[in-house]
């Protein structure tokens, strides 16, 4: 079973928090206030009040299982800078951290955030079903609000050419490879994978069951992206 640590219970975190339970998931959810924590405390698998920008706090928790962390702190840009570098420095895998302006995602980038999320964009349910479904394998800052990442692909795209998945023309986004895994048989018979990667394939390249693609966009065009694949399993 996946166990997910969410900070921050306002109507962002407790929507994160309750899809994920709805899910079957084990969730830790943490606010510095009585009320939210009271509030959630019977749907979740723990609800604990504490001040997450406290290192010492956290590491009590034992949160060294968690298969991510989902800072859902408000606008209080520093707390969310804050628990973001102590998530970090504690080794948690995947750290998704709420923004309020493209500046303050800036920060959390370079302070340790794998992902940042503006709710504008996208909703507490959604990032929720986002990490279950493990639709985002990798993910890289370049420049900006700019990322290179490697997504699961969904039935939507599969025998589909890149040109007809319209990529660029949908969602402002440009796809940079396909990793792909080819058979290969053994001296002995059995049968093996090779994962190789198709760079910069053309417009007339198919993409398959099983493709992972590596695009490239800004980060509300990527999760838009991501929200359709989601949407379509």
């Amino acid at each position: 079973m996946k166990q997910f640590l969410v900070i921050g219970l306002g109507q962002f975190g407790q929507s994160v928090s309750l899809k994920l339970t709805e899910e079957s998931s084990q969730v830790i959810a943490i606010d510095a206030k009585e009320e939210p924590v009271e509030a959630i405390k019977d749907y979740v698998t723990l609800a604990v009040q504490m001040d997450a920008t406290n290192q010492s706090s956290l590491r009590a928790l034992n949160i060294e299982n968690v298969n991510a962390a989902i800072v859902a702190i408000g606008d209080n840009h520093e707390d969310s800078v804050l628990v973001t570098i102590n998530l970090r420095e504690l080794r948690v895998p995947n750290i998704i951290v709420r923004a309020s302006t493209p500046v303050h995602g800036s920060i959390l980038r370079k302070v340790g955030a794998d992902r940042v999320v503006i709710p504008e964009m996208l909703t507490g349910e959604q990032v929720a079903m986002d990490l279950l479904t493990e639709k985002v394998l990798e993910q890289k800052i370049l420049f900006s609000n700019h990322i290179l990442a490697k997504l699961k692909t969904s039935s939507v795209f599969w025998n589909k050419t890149i040109r007809e998945s319209q990529f660029r023309s949908s969602f402002n986004i440009i796809l940079v490879g396909i990793e792909r895994d080819f058979p290969e048989i053994k001296d002995d018979g059995t049968v093996f994978y090779r994962t190789s990667t198709i760079g910069l394939p053309g417009e007339d390249e198919m993409i398959k069951e099983d493709d992972r693609i590596i695009v490239i966009g800004q980060d509300a065009d990527i999760d838009r992206l991501v929200v359709y694949i989601s949407e379509e399993i």
